[in-house]
């Protein structure tokens, strides 16, 4: 498993770094041949009310999709150990739902996606319904733009054309109001 740790507005020790490598490596017993990665942010964020705030955060790619957890707290190797524990609860649900998938497809011979496409989404109360469908032709523009653009319109994420890159994009508005990209890559 491949582990990158970033510290961000932190001075990130070798004693933290070997730390949270050490807290990481535990999580691979959960999922042993299905994470491909893992990117762990420490930073310091000033707060108030307590000198200094500490927050880690983990992204873990594994076979089937991206698991996130983010733990703040004054100590930041309690807020590893914290993090670390919230993302083995996540692992384990997300284990245990791929097993049951699996014996479902076995037992019934058909995909889940099968199965809700015959009963249809009138029918079942699990099937999202779509209720509104918007076109809209994507203009090339630059990440500044599209910032700007997300916030004249007041929404929550913003559908762009990157003009350097020429790729789809998605600008977001973040828990802590700062702004997300996403550059997928295909």
């Amino acid at each position: 498993m491949k582990i990158n740790i970033q510290g961000h507005t932190l001075q990130l020790t070798n004693a933290i770094e070997e730390y949270a490598k050490k807290k990481c490596t535990t999580l691979e017993k959960y999922f042993e041949e299905g994470i491909t990665g893992l990117e762990v942010e420490l930073e310091h964020k000033p707060n108030r009310a307590i000198e200094k705030q500490n927050v880690a955060q983990l992204t873990m790619a594994v076979h089937g999709g991206v698991l996130r957890a983010e733990v703040k707290n004054e100590d930041m190797y309690v807020a590893i150990d914290l993090v670390i524990s919230k993302l083995e609860k996540q692992l384990i649900k997300f284990k245990d739902k791929l097993k049951n998938h699996k014996k479902e497809k076995v037992i019934t011979g058909k995909t889940l996606l099968d199965q809700l496409k015959e009963i249809g989404p009138n029918e079942n109360p699990h099937f999202p319904k779509i209720v509104k469908t918007k076109k809209f032709s994507l203009k090339p523009m630059s990440v500044e733009e599209a910032a700007l653009q997300l916030k004249l319109i007041h929404h929550d994420f913003y559908v762009f054309k990157n003009a350097d890159t020429n790729e789809t994009n998605v600008m977001y508005v973040r828990s802590d109001n700062s702004l997300g990209l996403i550059e997928p890559e295909f």
